[in-house]
């Protein structure tokens, strides 16, 4: 009887060690620099050691939920408009994000047009002959 107990108190051991404990739900909010909601910002959750744990996108209000079970974790959040940014943190209630807008600057534009091969005029068909080789 006693093998049983011990065993049995063993295997519950064993199972406990391996089981994972609950997730939880990690939220907040991104906003921008005037304190605007920011749609669309992709959110990804790494562990401690920059493992891919999970990602989503910020709703139209800036708020996002992501499910997690580690304790501790790093947030990345990136948007093609603004700089990306990263946040190590435990609580479940990451709060207010504020994102800085990017500046994209061009150094020049250059525009090129080519006349069409084929035109159509007054029903007629006209052949671009200095495309023609």
């Amino acid at each position: 009887m006693k093998k049983v107990i011990v065993t049995c108190c063993m295997t519950m051991l064993v199972v406990l060690s391996f089981a994972q404990s609950a997730p939880r739900q990690i939220h907040g909010t991104v906003l921008d620099a005037f304190d605007k909601p920011i749609g669309a910002v992709a959110v990804v959750l790494q562990a401690q050691d920059s493992t891919y744990l999970n990602s989503t996108l910020t709703d139209l209000e800036g708020r996002f939920v992501l499910e997690s079970s580690e304790n501790a974790y790093i947030l990345l959040f990136q948007h093609i408009s603004y700089e990306p940014f990263a946040v190590n943190g435990y609580e479940e209630n990451v709060g207010r994000i504020v994102l800085t807008e990017k500046l994209n600057a061009l150094d020049e534009i250059v525009v090129s047009a080519e006349k069409p091969l084929v035109k159509v005029s007054d029903g007629k068909l006209i052949y671009n002959s200095s495309t023609l080789q």
